[in-house]
């Protein structure tokens, strides 16, 4: 793997708008490669079957780029490999049953605002993956609409709005912008535990409350967001 000069993001990164490699990343990245070269594949034939560019697949190997739940599930279908073992290093120990003490499991931060906790990470050869997904709830930058010092006084003949002027725009926090829709094989089931849960299915957008629940097609574009200015959190059950 690459370094990252200590100063700041590397060149190329910083011409792709990628970010400089966390050190946990950069871990998974390692694993990643030396997933690939263990099972004598390369990394083309790896791009080619996860349906992502040679450089976009290259820059999940050398942690400059993050890798989407949706492309990790990809990967390790095609390697054979086992997520939690992808993510931490350890192999699954269980074969019969695996408990899950309540605010346990496998944690991944995978975008600000959103993470996801995985609760059968230790079982091995898993049929389905169970996670619970937190997200941050939507909120609106401080001093968004606020006038700058100085402003506010008019300058001779203005007063009169122009039409749509008048109203602060709309905002989206940093740390709680929705997730970009991802596609992946299988079907997905999600149940609310916590808040209101914004789930984009290609065009449309459904609202889930608490208790609800929605299985669908996950091959469709789709993501999920907090559904207000309150955290949410909920189930997500994927059978690939």
């Amino acid at each position: 793997m690459r370094d990252v000069p200590c100063g700041g993001p590397s060149e190329a990164a910083q011409r792709a708008g990628e970010r400089p490699p966390s050190g946990a990343s950069q871990e998974v990245a390692a694993r990643l490669r030396e997933f690939r070269e263990t099972s004598e594949v390369s990394a083309s034939d790896i791009a080619e079957q996860i349906g992502e560019p040679l450089e976009v697949y290259l820059g999940y190997e050398d942690g400059s780029r993050d890798i989407p739940i949706s492309a990790l599930y990809k990967i390790v279908g095609a390697l054979g490999a086992d997520l939690a073992e992808l993510l931490t290093g350890a192999a699954p120990k269980m074969a019969t049953y695996s408990v899950v003490r309540d605010g346990k499991g496998l944690s991944v931060d995978r975008y600000p605002g959103y993470q996801f906790k995985s609760v059968a990470h230790n079982f091995r050869n898993r049929k389905m993956e169970p996670l619970i997904v937190s997200l941050d709830g939507e909120a609106a930058d401080p001093g968004e609409g606020a006038a700058k010092p100085g402003e506010g006084a008019a300058k001779p003949g203005e007063g009169a709005a122009k039409p749509g002027e008048g109203a602060a725009k709309p905002s989206v926090n940093a740390a709680t912008k929705r997730a970009a829709l991802v596609t992946h094989g299988g079907q997905e089931f999600n149940y609310v535990i916590d808040g209101s849960v914004r789930l984009t299915l290609g065009k449309k957008e459904l609202i889930l409350v608490k208790g609800d629940s929605c299985y669908f097609d996950p091959t469709i574009p789709h993501g999920q967001s907090a559904a207000g200015p309150e955290p949410a959190r909920f189930l997500t059950v994927i059978l690939e």
